[in-house]
């Protein structure tokens, strides 16, 4: 698994074009993702606990909606 994190790591700082890349989470139970020091070696890790609570902690934004 570490081989396939290294080579993704490289494969998305290489380059000269920008993109979007869109993605769901479905069915997670545990970790949905590990923050990594540049030696690939986890820092922390998000689960949905972590999301809820940064959700939970922002200030409630006004609505941008046009009419």
């Amino acid at each position: 698994m570490r081989m396939v994190a290294e080579q993704s790591l490289r494969a998305a700082t290489q380059g000269d074009q920008d993109g979007i890349a869109f993605f769901s989470n479905r069915a997670v139970d545990d970790v949905i993702y590990e923050i990594l020091d540049e030696n690939l070696a986890p820092l922390a890790t998000f689960g949905m606990a972590e999301f809820k609570a940064l959700l939970d902690a922002q200030e409630p934004q006004p609505s941008t909606a046009v009419a």
